[in-house]
């Protein structure tokens, strides 16, 4: 065998990878398993810096009383100009510097079955996130579907998120060129009707007035 022939053939293979651009996620796209083990994702950004992205189960994050999350949540932070955005904290915070522009760019996550890798129908589903908004800086569930500016579109096994730097679904509500994200597809969960106290009460009393009234039906009857 010629080794200096294999040696100088594997170096013009790898100087055709790197003149060409073709990255290791672009030759071999890898998938992550979900944080409910049942499906498995991959993930893309128009964003040039990006996070590796995190799972989460709806319980770790905080309960969604109407709503279930059979693949569990997604999180990741992406950039449009810092490349050390990996080196800060994933969880929602205030940034400290402040950018010119409210850059935008779109994140897709396609779904897989981890049982075949056969698409994951996500039809019927909605895309809700767990964070503050504009309008309400605490913490919590909203839903996130697209309105024309930011939020998600659900197709086939496919979800498209688009986001605006500052803007509903960005964690950290701060124009800093860092946007930061979590949430998932839910589906929802049909309400129980309940009584209240006084409802109880209501009910207790036409029960027993409905009871006097057969007993005495009754006392009539046989005498």
């Amino acid at each position: 065998m010629n080794y200096k022939k294999m040696i100088i053939g594997i170096s013009i293979v790898a100087v055709l990878f790197v003149s060409f651009g073709i990255s290791d996620s672009e030759a071999f796209p890898i998938t992550d398993p979900c944080a409910t083990g049942d499906c498995e994702f991959s993930f893309a950004t128009t964003f040039p810096y990006s996070c590796p992205p995190y799972t989460r189960t709806e319980q770790e994050v905080g309960n969604d009383v109407n709503f279930n999350y059979p693949y569990g949540l997604i999180g990741f932070v992406v950039s449009s100009g810092i490349d050390s955005v990996c080196d800060e904290d994933v969880a929602p915070v205030t940034a400290q510097r402040t950018a010119q522009v409210a850059v935008s760019g779109t994140v897709t996550l396609t779904f897989y079955k981890a049982s075949d890798d056969s698409p994951l129908d996500l039809t019927g589903l909605v895309y809700r996130k767990y964070g503050p908004t504009p309008d309400n800086p605490t913490p919590h569930w909203y839903d996130f579907m697209y309105d024309g500016t930011t939020g998600a579109v659900i197709t086939g096994n496919q979800v498209v998120l688009y986001f605006v730097d500052g803007q509903r679904g960005d964690d950290d509500l701060t124009l800093d060129d860092v946007i930061r994200d979590q949430g998932g597809s839910a589906n929802g969960v049909a309400n129980v009707p309940t009584m209240n106290e006084w409802g109880m009460i209501i009910f207790m009393v036409l029960a027993g007035l409905g009871s006097v009234y057969y007993l005495r039906r009754q006392r009539r009857t046989e005498s």
